[in-house]
């Protein structure tokens, strides 16, 4: 009779969590449902209509090579934007936002459930669903223009399909961690990894930008950090192709001949800046972006501090062999790597438009 009492007490409380995160699904789902729903309103706009003339005129091969010669080194968002014109024409925007929502919640739970299975969570599926419904709600939430980022089909495919692709890049590597593949199996996942680096950095230059600088980082904290684990090394070849494929891919959106006649049109009304200038403005760019998000954001500000804090004091406590100082300058670090992302996604635009 103890034993089942006992039994039922411990119970207890993973029913009550259980159910706690069902709710937390359910309410998330609400508003996540709400942004899908309003994709139905938007239609074609701006640059939507030019990729329409444009494969119309000059077919769909055509109009790839045309863009690359006279537009931008962006293959890959405008691939993928020409066959959504091709396939669906006018009538699939309503329903882009949605799908570009339903994929980025599939990408990213796929991705929470390898973290899960790779630290042992319980309810790791459930966990990872509403840890991804939290995540794409505060995106969406807090992103300084969703209209032009999520919703307007040329921004989406531009700024939001890379999100996704990165996702999947990272859940790739958990995958990679979690599985410890060999052989041909091992070859599959390194080729697939810098495939989908080439594709995420093939979107803008600004995703271009972001991958090289964070993929190199990641590299260098990975060989360099005394703490590192034998698990954190074994990304390395994971982190390397992805690396390697984003930095071919820049170096293809950067030679294309349409960059130069997309900027002699900025040229004319603003002079290019100094190499010096276009480091500071970024730089105070970052800054002031920052500093606005933290002072419009006061929750988002104590989360970013208070998360963070708690998970290092936990590990610390939990795991005798890492020392507190040096899990605050991991903490620490995490977020010196946050902002170099921040300012080198600042930076193309800042040299392209010249502020």
């Amino acid at each position: 009779m103890l034993n089942r009492e006992s039994a039922n007490v411990r119970s207890s409380p993973q029913v009550l969590t259980t159910m706690a995160a069902i709710l937390c699904g359910v309410a998330l789902a609400v508003p996540l449902s709400g942004y899908g729903y309003l994709g139905m309103f938007t239609r074609q706009a701006l640059d939507d209509h030019c990729a329409a003339r444009i494969l119309a005129q000059h077919g769909f091969w055509g109009s790839q090579i045309w863009t690359y010669k006279n537009h931008s080194g962006r293959i890959f968002s405008y691939f993928v934007r020409i066959v959504t014109e091709s396939l669906g024409h006018e009538h699939i925007v309503p329903f882009l936002a949605f799908i570009l929502l339903i994929s980025w919640l599939l990408v990213t739970t796929w991705t929470f459930w390898q973290l899960g299975k790779l630290l042992g969570w319980r309810r790791s599926l459930l966990n990872s669903v509403v840890f991804s419904e939290l995540l794409l709600f505060a995106m969406l939430r807090t992103g300084p223009d969703p209209g032009q980022s999520f919703y307007w089909e040329t921004g989406a495919l531009t700024y939001t399909l890379p999100i996704i692709l990165v996702s999947l890049f990272v859940g790739l590597l958990l995958y990679y961690l979690r599985q410890q593949p060999q052989g041909a199996h091992r070859t599959l996942i390194l080729w697939l990894a810098g495939t989908i680096g080439f594709c995420a950095a093939a979107t803008s230059e600004t995703n271009a930008a972001v991958q090289c600088v964070g993929l190199m980082a990641a590299i260098i904290i990975c060989k360099r950090e005394p703490i590192s684990t034998e698990t954190i090394k074994r990304s390395l070849p994971v982190l390397s192709y992805g690396f390697w494929g984003s930095l071919l891919s820049s170096m293809v959106v950067i030679a294309a001949p349409g960059n130069s006649v997309r900027e002699s049109g900025v040229r004319s009304v603003a002079a290019p800046l100094s190499l010096v200038a276009v480091i500071s403005k970024s730089l105070l760019g970052s800054v002031v972006f920052v500093v606005d998000f933290l002072r419009h954001r006061p929750g988002a500000a104590l989360a970013l501090l208070a998360v963070p804090a708690v998970c290092v004091w936990l590990e610390t406590s939990s795991n005798g062999e890492v020392p507190r100082h040096t899990a605050a300058r991991l903490w620490l670090l995490a977020y010196a790597f946050s902002f170099l992302l921040i300012l080198s996604s600042i930076i193309p635009g800042v040299f392209a438009l010249s502020d």
